[in-house]
């Protein structure tokens, strides 16, 4: 096990993307590339299913840290 911590970003895709699972996988590592270049760190990017991810009531949680320190 690596001592590093991972970065993965979850994204929830769109109906009629998820349907085509190629063009998901496709903009899951576009999305990668981008994030890379600009931010200078490299992730995994997980492209989930509609409806998926928690939906926001109130404050949102943008940041889960599930790292066991």
């Amino acid at each position: 096990e690596s001592h590093m911590d991972n970065l993965t970003v979850r994204v929830e895709a769109s109906e009629k993307l998820y349907r085509d699972s190629e063009g998901a996988g496709a903009v899951g590592r576009k999305l990668a590339v981008m994030l890379q270049s600009r931010l200078g760190v490299g992730c995994r990017v997980e492209v989930v299913a509609p409806k998926q991810m928690p939906r926001s009531e109130g404050k949102a949680v943008r940041i889960v840290d599930s790292r066991r320190i």
